[in-house]
């Protein structure tokens, strides 16, 4: 088995420069802002000038927490497999490569292994939230 570890969120800051109509290839950052009890998006980039530029994401923009999640991506995958090159033997590497990828949280084989239930596995890029996000989303705030 072959593995990698990522966080696992899309980089949504150049997404919405995108459907804002910016550069989405100028490095954005992506923050919150509260403020009166509201949150509010921003993307910020430093300029050749070294200027801030900041763009607040209109709210029907706005991506959730659980369409940002993706696990691994395709790229990721690409890089990983570079990244073998230089480690494995060839043949090793050939049979990586004829597999079909699969991805899964190693919290949740842990929390599946406690339970007794199947890890759960997806295709790259078609991953839902971990267990353990889902489990804190159902824990009322203090």
């Amino acid at each position: 088995m072959a593995g990698i570890g990522c966080y696992g969120f899309l980089n949504t800051a150049s997404i919405y420069a995108d459907k804002m109509g910016l550069d989405s290839t100028l490095g954005w950052m992506e923050s919150t802002h509260y403020a009166k009890g509201e949150s509010k998006i921003h993307i910020t980039r430093f300029t050749d000038n070294e200027d801030m530029e900041d763009h607040e994401v209109p709210p029907e923009m706005v991506i959730s927490f659980e369409d940002s999640w993706i696990g691994v991506d395709h790229e990721t995958y690409r890089s990983f497999l570079e990244f073998l090159e230089g480690q494995v033997e060839s043949d090793y590497l050939k049979k990586i490569k004829a597999q079909t990828p699969v991805r899964f949280n190693q919290g949740d084989k842990y929390l599946a292994d406690i339970v007794g239930k199947e890890v759960p596995k997806t295709p790259i890029e078609q991953s839902t939230s971990p267990m353990i996000g889902k489990i804190f989303r159902g824990v009322p705030r203090l």
